[in-house]
């Protein structure tokens, strides 16, 4: 086993994010993580053993993964494969084959993949762990899995899911990147000024930060009280406008302001609105703490974010519907 070498299986789900998302979970957690290796959905780290729980407890983008056994180019013959696993599985552990992209496909087959588990003596069913072997880009990864991410631990507090309903909420996955892309520590102060009916504080509060809200519409800080308290967490949520906002002090910052040309916030424009919450988070950030927020290109001067003492870390392009496209800016003070 390669000492110290994981491998993480990423979401296919958009081109940058869920690197992202990987670096921003091991910072949060003060996990040293340096990459050692990129491929399309795959990366190869070297860090310490606590990455495994931190990303399967905080992760909302990463697949799974778990220790690096071992790097091969294909082709790769079947018997060294079998040889292989033999030495490192035992007849409880079964071998999963996954393919990432279509890349490999004349490198090795799924049944080839069989024949050397069988051929180990290993399951391909069942069995209490798991070894994986992975093809993408020319090579193969055989690693001991470690943790996984489910779908299904998202689903369940989707909008639909939750007390309170209103149309147009972001979902828990996607709450849940925003969440870890602003580093907050488990212990951690997690504000957003723009809360609309709390999907970002939920999922504050399901990984242990402390989330505190404000929005300008009393219906939905009802709401958000409603939804937080079901999942668990005290409301610390009050209505109030971004520009009168009693909250000082946040130790990171993620939100989803409003946006679009037909969207207008009481008794200003989006303009006036995001540059009052462009001052309102420079402020309310501790230093070193991240801000993120999304917001359509055409509303936010880059020049302007950096010349309130917030430093932009990376910008990542988020496709909405039709024509709208948002960018997730991660800001750090």
């Amino acid at each position: 086993m390669r000492e110290g070498l994981k491998y993480i299986v990423l979401s296919g789900e958009h081109r940058t994010l869920p690197r992202a998302e990987v670096i921003a979970v091991a910072e949060a957690e003060d996990i040293n993580l340096r990459i050692v290796e990129q491929l399309d959905q795959l990366l190869i780290v070297e860090a310490g053993p606590t990455i495994h729980k931190a990303l399967r407890t905080r992760s909302a983008l990463a697949r799974f993964g778990g220790d690096v056994v071992g790097v091969f180019d294909l082709p790769l013959d079947t018997e060294d494969l079998r040889r292989l696993l033999k030495d490192v599985g035992t007849s409880e552990l079964r071998v999963e084959f996954t393919r990432l992209r279509g890349y490999g496909r004349a490198g090795i087959r799924y049944a080839d993949v069989v024949d050397a588990a069988r051929g180990a003596g290993l399951r391909t069913k069942g069995g209490e762990g798991v070894i994986d072997v992975v093809v993408i880009g020319g090579i193969l990864i055989v690693g001991l899995r470690r943790f996984e991410v489910r779908e299904a631990w998202f689903r369940v507090r989707d909008p639909p899911k939750r007390p309170v309903y209103m149309p147009g909420t972001m979902t828990a996955k996607l709450s849940r990147v925003f969440v870890n892309l602003s580093r907050v520590k488990r212990s951690g102060l997690l504000y957003d000024p723009f809360c609309g009916v709390g999907s970002m504080l939920i999922e504050a509060c399901v990984i242990g930060s402390r989330p505190v809200g404000v929005d300008i519409d009393e219906r939905r800080v009802v709401g958000a009280a409603i939804n937080v308290e079901h999942y668990g967490c005290p409301p610390a949520i009050v209505a109030s406008d971004v520009c009168g906002s009693p909250v000082w002090r946040a130790d990171a910052v993620a939100t989803d302001p409003p946006y679009g040309r037909m969207t207008r916030a009481e008794g200003t424009d989006i303009w006036g609105l995001m540059n009052c919450f462009l001052d309102h988070l420079a402020d309310a950030l501790i230093p070193g703490g991240y801000g993120v927020f999304a917001q359509a290109l055409e509303y936010v001067d880059d020049e302007a974010v950096e010349e309130r003492g917030l430093k932009i870390i990376e910008v990542h392009r988020n496709w909405v519907h039709g024509s709208l496209v948002r960018e997730i800016y991660v800001v750090r003070k």
